[in-house]
């Protein structure tokens, strides 16, 4: 099979959930013999300092920073995206697969047609900006929402744009805001993990301890479900079964 190359976005490569998850992917498929590289909006994030597998990544996948523009259009119900950097490496790299991630990525991703290419959105959460504006949401909108969306649309039916669902909450999600045309375009492929990154020691750690650990991180907020990680809690504690459960983080349920 001829190796893909495959270009990722996203916003800055930092210690967060889908920046890891996409460090496992580029690793992984250069594994497999395909040509990977990461464009980013931003310089990494400090954090980027301590991710994990950070040697191997940067040895493997090309990292570039491209700087983007935008302007509403309310002519036109849309907005103009501009980025001669990311057009030069679209022409540079040549791409069979454009791969975004989180929100401000689909901005770039879908500013320029490379019709050689298929792609496809990573669906890490609910993005609450492709949610019509009229529709009752917890989130802040803009005027400038209902413009990228409008335009965001047109670029996915246009690009026949390809959606990963990481669960079943935002595959819900995806269906319901994305046009009937497009939703035989919507996957789920459930997030997971590399075993193989623990160490034997950590492992055995794991087994040998008396006490379950239990160790949540993440923005203390309805969508990361810290509910069900109490339910599971509770199921614990009538089997019997020793366990210590820690919550980090902040939000607006830290109360």
């Amino acid at each position: 099979m001829k190796p893909l190359r495959i270009l990722h976005i996203i916003p800055v490569m930092g210690l967060g959930g889908a920046e890891k998850m996409l460090g496992d992917i580029c690793l992984e498929m250069h594994r497999r013999g395909h040509i990977l590289k990461v464009v980013t909006l931003h310089k990494p994030h400090y954090s980027f300092d301590k991710y994990p597998s950070r040697e191997a990544l940067v040895s493997t996948t090309a990292l570039e920073q491209v700087s983007m523009t935008t302007a509403m259009k309310p002519l036109e119900l849309g907005i103009r995206v501009q980025s001669s950097e990311f057009e030069k490496v679209l022409n540079d790299f040549r791409p069979d697969i454009i791969h975004s991630h989180l929100f401000q990525s689909e901005l770039l991703a879908h500013s320029v047609h490379y019709p050689q290419a298929a792609y496809f959105t990573h669906v890490h959460d609910n993005m609450f900006q492709l949610e019509s504006l009229f529709r009752a949401s917890r989130q802040k909108r803009r005027l400038s929402d209902f413009f990228e969306r409008a335009w965001l649309m047109r670029q996915y039916l246009r690009f026949d744009n390809h959606f990963i669902a990481i669960s079943k909450d935002t595959l819900d999600f995806t269906l319901r805001v994305l046009p009937s045309a497009l939703q035989k375009n919507v996957s789920l492929l459930r997030n997971a993990f590399n075993y193989h990154a623990f160490s034997d020691e950590v492992k055995r750690s794991i087994q040998d301890r008396q006490t379950l650990r239990i160790v949540s991180v993440g923005n203390l907020v309805p969508k990361k479900n810290h509910k069900l990680l109490v339910e599971v809690c509770g199921v614990l504690h009538k089997k019997g079964i020793p366990f210590q459960c820690d919550i980090l983080g902040f939000g607006a349920l830290q109360q």
